[in-house]
């Protein structure tokens, strides 16, 4: 049932969600539902479900009016069957409410249900199956593929056999994606037999799969299991298929009655390195739940509510992977690190305690490595009875921010020690960044290559494509694009690719609106992209960070400067604070503030002082201060990393909405030394 594409179909009145709307959940399992805020959504019309449900269903979410109408009105003529498709969207549209012009839109030829509005359970449960979990969905019912679009069947006899090839298609994913799990040797034999499980409840013939349960029960010491998981393969081969499992299989449950496997073996994820497969091979980390400590305890409300805010930021951020605080509630008090990692399959943990001290309420948290037992990282925090609330969340976003460049660095060093050819895309993502903010030209370049490389061994990892956007664009900047506008397109198609692959990736679009402002001025487009950023990710400090020159080049530099500011509070430790303090310098400039704009440029230069970005606005302040002599020196250093740099065509280009202030900014350039 899934849809084809249709060729030359008319332009969409909208192609994007509504910034921070909540998803609509669609379910395909159990007859059709659709919901918002776990609430029920109330579509009476059945067809209208169904329109939902196909669409949602579609690789692209896009359809063409004539096929949605011949589908669902196949025995009436075609103008009769476009005006019931047309009232069916009049009352889909309005049953959605405010989605209707977000989830839902409509042109002349096409409908879509767009993509990053949506969270269907086909695609959850995929997810889930990937990370090494076994869907509840699949255990609560036997052959549960059965019941995708169940009573929907007789709305039409060509949905009839949509919904039956769908129901083939979707079997044939889940199995391929069990399968691909469960072989997986990195996950515990727990996780690996109820993966197996879940494919004898899709397809009880399927022998691969029984051959695997019995195989782990066996060697977990559960040889009845093992035995009865045979006993019923052979009964079900019997009646449905009229013949016996395979010399394999026969052989396997031969070896299990002779007591090879009488002796339990540690499962084999015991004994590799714990670390999950993950999107790149990205860190997998796990926070425990944080003790309470003394005699007069904290309230766990505060311990949990940190918890739940850090595992949410660490998942908006992308990197690390993070585990869900539901699998990692049974885990509290003192606990044997490397049992627990190899538990959860994470290579670090977060743990931590909490005590009241006085009127404050103390959270220690320390960062460790599962496999060394290596201590990374360990802080306090403190909070007042009076703000708990707003100190959970504060507190939580200090720990995220702080873990992330900690991990960063100890799986930068742990790549250090591989050959090249065994690196992941995420290691390979770290070397370039870090021979990228360099900002040294054979380094860089070499690090657009390792970029290149990690999109071709992990192209789906969104991350990466945004890493690769800030290199083309840091190229054209440094004056170091032998193509700018081809650099340019790179930007944009980088971006793009990192928002389509996970429409929740605030600095992809923060990144995307930056750019916007300064390759094009068209400031509109870019604050669009900045409001969706935050509603996605209000508290990340990178994105924050992006989002601050375009309030300096369009005049509001309070904004500008509160969004700077607040970046370097959330993350007061990245490694790459130059480029937020160069952030700062620019909105003093814009302000008109140059003895801010120069302080926060030197200090940007201290930290690295090849930033020709950097180097340009702190010239043209000092300049503005009235001490050309002290920029010269900046403007010769410009010239040495750019020898093409002129002052006019960069100019033309420039951000500023303001021209007299791209004018002045021009001046300043020029005075201080750089050519016209």
């Amino acid at each position: 049932m899934t849809p084809d594409n249709p060729p030359g179909a008319g332009r969409l009145t909208k192609s994007q969600s509504q910034p921070g709307a909540p998803k609509l959940a669609i379910s395909i399992f159990g007859g059709i539902s659709v919901r918002r805020d776990r609430s029920e959504i109330p579509l009476a019309n059945r067809k209208a479900r169904a329109l939902l449900a196909y669409l949602a269903l579609s690789e692209s979410g896009r359809e063409s009016r004539e096929r949605l109408a011949g589908l669902l009105w196949p025995d009436t003529t075609e103008h009769n069957a476009r005006a019931s498709l047309r009232q069916v969207l009049l009352d889909v549209r309005e049953a959605l409410g405010s989605f209707g012009g977000s989830a839902l839109t409509s042109g002349r030829h096409e409908v879509e249900l767009v993509r990053d509005a949506i969270e269907l359970d086909l695609t959850v449960i995929l997810l889930e199956i990937a990370a090494g979990r076994t869907p509840e969905a699949l255990l609560i019912r036997s052959r549960a593929v059965e019941t995708v679009f169940v009573g929907y069947e007789d709305l039409s006899p060509l949905l009839h056999d949509g919904i039956l090839a769908s129901r083939v298609q979707i079997q044939e994913r889940l199995i391929r994606a069990l399968v691909q799990s469960y072989e997986n040797n990195l996950f515990l034999h727990r996780q690996r037999r109820l993966l197996a499980e879940a494919v004898l409840l899709l397809d009880p013939t399927h022998e691969a799969a029984c051959r695997t349960v019995m195989q782990l029960a066996a060697e977990d010491g559960e040889i009845g299991l093992a035995l009865r998981a045979y006993n019923d393969l052979y009964t079900v081969l019997d009646e449905e298929l009229d013949m016996e499992p395979s010399p394999a299989t026969c052989e396997l449950v031969a070896d299990i009655k002779r007591g090879r496997f009488d002796e339990p073996r540690e499962p084999l994820a015991r004994t590799a390195e714990p670390r999950l497969l993950s999107p790149a091979g990205a860190p997998v980390v796990a926070v425990l739940p944080f003790r309470l400590l003394g005699p007069d305890q904290a309230p766990g409300y505060f311990a949990e509510g940190v918890l739940e805010d850090t595992v949410r930021l660490l998942t908006a951020l992308q990197e690390p992977v993070v585990i869900s605080s539901n699998s990692t509630r049974e885990f509290r008090g003192i606990v044997d690190l490397q049992h627990v990692g190899r538990s959860l399959g994470a290579g670090y943990l977060v743990t931590g305690t909490v005590r009241v001290a006085g009127n404050l309420l103390r959270l220690a948290v320390e960062l460790a490595e599962v496999a060394s037992g290596k201590l990374l990282w360990a802080d306090a925090f403190d909070a007042t009875e009076l703000r708990f609330f707003d100190a959970q969340e504060e507190i939580a976003s200090k720990i995220a921010h702080t873990l992330v460049p900690r991990l960063r660095d100890a799986e930068l060093h742990r790549s250090r020690g591989q050959r090249p050819e065994d690196l992941t895309a995420y290691q390979l993502m770290l070397q370039a960044r870090e021979l990228i903010f360099r900002l040294e030209r054979p380094a860089f370049e070499h690090a657009g290559n390792l970029l290149h490389e990690a999109l071709g061994r992990d192209p789906s990892y969104s991350p990466l494509h945004a890493a690769t956007a800030d290199w083309h664009s840091l190229r054209i900047w440094q004056g170091w694009s032998s193509d700018s506008e081809a650099d340019m397109r790179s930007v944009e198609a980088m971006a793009r690719s990192a928002i389509a692959m996970d429409s929740g990736n605030g600095r992809a679009l923060a990144m995307l609106g930056h750019n916007r402002t300064i390759y094009r001025r068209e400031y509109e487009d870019a604050l669009n992209l900045i409001d969706r950023a935050f509603r996605a990710s209000p508290n990340d400090a990178e994105a924050m960070m992006w989002s601050s020159p375009t309030y300096a080049y369009i005049g509001e530099v309070a904004e500008a400067l509160r969004r700077a500011e607040r970046a370097i509070a959330l993350s007061p430790q990245d490694p790459f604070m130059f480029r937020y303090e160069h952030f700062v310098s620019i909105a003093h400039y814009a302000a008109g503030a140059y003895d801010e704009a120069a302080y926060w440029g030197m200090r940007s230069l201290r930290a690295n002082p090849h930033y020709t970005s950097n180097l340009r606005f702190t010239a043209a302040a000092m300049v503005g201060l009235g001490r050309p002599d002290e920029a010269r020196p900046l403007a010769n250093k410009i010239v040495e990393i750019d020898p093409d740099f002129r002052v006019s065509p960069m100019i033309a280009r420039q951000a500023f909405r303001d021209v007299a202030r791209r004018e002045q900014y021009g001046r300043h350039l020029i005075e201080a030394g750089l050519p016209p």
